[in-house]
């Protein structure tokens, strides 16, 4: 390989090129590396990892601990009022209940691993932002229409809107919509 050929610049010449020197990607000024090693350096992809460290690094600490307040209150309140019941309880449950005590009882020990890693977990906080607005349209709504008052459905409306204030959107978007997804083999 001559050292007119830069392979950062694509196989273009420059000048600095030619005197044995280009631009470094990240700013600096030197010799090309691929005219030290005669290999072309990989092209980075746009993949969800390489994109949530760097929009990690965007979040600050205390949305961080915004975070893991949300998920300490999940652990707390729902844990308090859902565990002692599964773990006491000498009655039968109704199944459609059971589904319910046992997906509040999940969230609630899953909310420890969002102590520690808040951002990791935010899939937790999607699941439940995307139930309470199906229960709120699915059932709230219609109790609602039919002149019954449900009591659930403040702390729902509550729980809504303090999860779509907590959750770092920006941060969800450049790893859920902008970063290449894994691939499928």
């Amino acid at each position: 390989m001559n050292a007119g050929a830069c392979l950062l610049n694509e196989g273009r010449r420059s000048n600095n090129a030619l005197q044995g020197a280009t631009t470094c990607p990240a700013g600096g000024l030197g010799p090309c590396v691929s005219h030290r090693t005669g290999v072309a350096p990989e092209k980075t992809e746009v993949t969800s990892v390489n994109v949530a460290s760097e929009s990690a690094s965007n979040v600050s600490l205390a949305r961080l601990y915004v975070l893991r307040a949300m998920y300490l209150l999940n652990l707390i309140l729902l844990g308090s009022d859902v565990w002692p019941g599964i773990l006491f309880s000498t009655k039968t449950w109704d199944p459609i209940a059971g589904v319910a005590i046992s997906f509040w009882a999940a969230l609630s020990a899953l909310s420890c691993l969002g102590l520690r890693y808040p951002l990791a977990m935010l899939p937790l906080l999607f699941l439940q932002l995307f139930y309470k607005i199906v229960w709120l349209l699915a059932v709230a709504r219609p109790l609602h229409f039919a002149g019954s008052a449900e009591e659930m459905t403040t702390v729902f409306v509550v729980g809504l809107v303090l999860d779509a204030i907590v959750i770092p959107w920006p941060y969800v978007w450049s790893l859920f919509v902008r970063a290449r997804g894994e691939r499928w083999r």
